[in-house]
């Protein structure tokens, strides 16, 4: 569910992972879409499957890992044939890699300079293993999440029951993820809780500011802050792919309303400042059509160019894009805080003017995100009036 990685405070790390647990196959069930079938974190392989009934060109796909460290790049016009696999061997220049294991059809990890890699992929310190596959986009298609213990979790972005009720390739027919359900109710009973908590935290917060000035509490913000991220890391732990999707979406529409009260709140404690209200209509029109057609976008393979940049620049640079969305929450809590005090500091006052740019940055970021989103389906309907149905 691309959807899910549109969120008003946005934490590419953390929400890619949100985003994941909507695509999770838990329940025995036939595959119809590409997918990681396999991997071995001893001998270090991973095995790729295209159960569908077409042909697939990898040219542009990738195998990760979670933290993008570790990236092969299919060969341009690498064909899987339909009902096919492939084996990529990560670690074929090591000393310990037996040639005589290679079974066709295989690729083997090569480094920039053409040299057989020996660098790991898989860490055998980590608690568990997680290899990503990416489209040419750097959208996920795939996932394979792999314990410690030595328990599964498969994911796939698209994975539909056979048209016709028959399956063409029975090996393909019955894959299933090992199941936590403890941790699975859990999160069942917490999420929902933490994200009614923040939205009772930010209802609060509206109140006060409206009806009893003198008395509003800034902290509010912080709270509400923190039951979204323990909303989300309580829903990495969901099973079934249907509820994570719709708590995703649930968690999106208290965005849109963190959107309205944090703007409105703003606008009537500094009421000399106009551009609040500007920004609220902004950020919530792009949000809207980010959210109504970023899943769109997620299935078509022609791409706008803006989004493929800006998407690609949050991928590489994570950590860059998170740091300007803390601070925008940073400012917006000290303007409250300034608002409430009777004098304030010279540091707060800093603080406040060094996050105004970074403030400025994850607001572009957040209406270009939705901008993006509108013109690739502006080219979508060009297309269609000009040359008709796909």
């Amino acid at each position: 569910m691309a959807s899910a990685k549109l969120r008003r405070v946005f934490l590419p790390t953390l929400d890619r992972r949100v985003a994941r647990a909507s695509m999770q196959i838990y329940s025995a069930t036939a595959m119809t879409g590409m997918y990681i079938s396999r991997a071995d974190i001893e001998e270090q392989w991973i095995v790729v499957s295209n159960p569908s009934a077409y042909d697939i060109d990898l040219s542009g796909y990738t195998l990760a890992n979670e933290n993008g460290t570790r990236i092969f790049r299919f060969p341009r016009h690498y064909i899987i044939f339909a009902g096919e696999e492939t084996t990529v061997w990560c670690t074929p220049g090591a000393t310990a890699f037996n040639p005589r294991a290679l079974r066709e059809p295989y690729l083997l990890w090569t480094q920039p300079n053409g040299s057989l890699a020996h660098t790991p992929f898989f860490n055998h310190k980590d608690a568990q293993h997680d290899v990503l596959l990416l489209d040419p986009y750097l959208s996920e298609v795939a996932s394979l999440q792999i314990t410690a213990s030595g328990h599964k979790t498969f994911r796939v972005r698209q994975c539909r029951a056979p048209a016709d009720g028959a399956y063409v390739f029975a090996r393909y027919s019955n894959v299933a993820s090992d199941a936590s359900s403890l941790a699975h109710v859990v999160a069942v009973v917490i999420t929902p809780v933490l994200e009614m908590g923040r939205l009772w935290l930010l209802m609060t917060l509206l109140l006060q500011v409206h009806w009893v000035p003198a008395s509003t509490e800034p902290h509010l913000l912080v709270y509400a802050f923190v039951c979204d991220i323990a909303a989300r890391v309580a829903s990495l732990f969901l099973q079934h792919a249907s509820l994570a999707s719709f708590l995703a979406q649930t968690s999106m529409g208290i965005d849109q309303l963190h959107v309205v009260v944090v703007y409105l709140a703003l606008s009537t404690a500094y009421p000399a400042i106009s551009i609040f209200r500007t920004l609220m209509t902004a950020e919530l029109t792009a949000n809207f059509v980010g959210l109504l057609g970023a899943d769109r976008v997620a299935q078509q393979s022609r791409w706008h160019p803006m989004h493929m940049m800006l998407e690609g620049a949050i991928y590489i640079h994570p950590l860059i894009f998170a740091g300007c969305y803390l601070a925008k929450e940073s400012l917006v809590y000290m303007l409250f805080l300034k608002a409430t005090l009777p004098s304030t500091t010279i540091a707060m006052h800093a603080l406040i003017y060094l996050c105004v740019p970074l403030f400025a940055v994850s607001t572009a970021i957040s209406i270009a995100r939705g901008a993006t989103v509108a013109l690739h389906l502006a080219d979508l309907t060009l297309a269609r009036l000009r040359y008709g149905p796909p």
